[in-house]
């Protein structure tokens, strides 16, 4: 599972600038279209020639515009806080992510740091098994060489024995066990252990 789905930000929402803004932008467009009204209404008593009427709306327009104006300025101000509420959100979550990714990835360079060097431990452990075994297997190649040789003397001492009894006429030459040997010789990988070089 990728880093940022195990590990999400979690931010406090902004506050709700949605409702405002559109009372704002509702209020503006009103306070617009009367203006616009009274503006019409003044057009019509001028042409009429009612100049008290004209009198009467020509002081009205002016505080209806800077009435609109001042409702469409709340309205573009709150419409510019909300955007950059929105711009800074974004960023505090990129840096969220960003944080939670860079920690993801140290907990895994971690975890593989371990991993390795657990293994390298590992082969240690077994390169040092397989050198006692094979160390095992060279001394009991040995000891057999010993005891074929033990055989020999023996064979030898019971051939001198007989012979100085009369039992048996003398002779040169005794024949030897070569059970182990021919063994050895046999196997290149038990030839291979017993005559190496160095250490395992």
């Amino acid at each position: 599972m990728p880093v940022l789905e195990r590990i999400r930000p979690t931010l406090p929402p902004p506050p709700a600038l949605t409702g405002p803004i559109d009372e704002a932008a509702a209020e503006a467009k009103r306070l617009g279209e009367a203006a616009n009204i009274l503006e019409n209404q003044f057009r019509q008593v001028v042409a009429a020639e009612e100049l008290e009427a004209a009198q009467n709306l020509k002081g009205q327009i002016e505080p209806a515009r800077r009435a609109a104006a001042l409702a469409e300025a709340q309205h573009r101000a709150l419409a510019q806080v909300a955007a950059e509420m929105a711009k800074a959100e974004t960023e505090r979550a990129r840096q969220a992510a960003d944080t939670a990714a860079k920690a993801g990835a140290h907990e895994q360079i971690n975890r593989a740091t371990l991993a390795e060097a657990t293994a390298m431990d590992e082969i240690s452990h077994h390169m040092a098994i397989a050198r006692a075994g094979l160390d095992a297997v060279r001394q009991s190649l040995l000891a057999a060489q010993a005891a074929e040789e033990a055989a020999f003397q023996a064979r030898q001492a019971v051939f001198n024995a007989r012979s100085l009894h009369g039992e048996l006429e003398p002779c040169g030459r005794i024949s030897r066990s070569n059970r182990a040997s021919a063994a050895i010789d046999a196997d290149p990988i038990l030839k291979s252990i017993l005559y190496q070089r160095g250490s395992f």
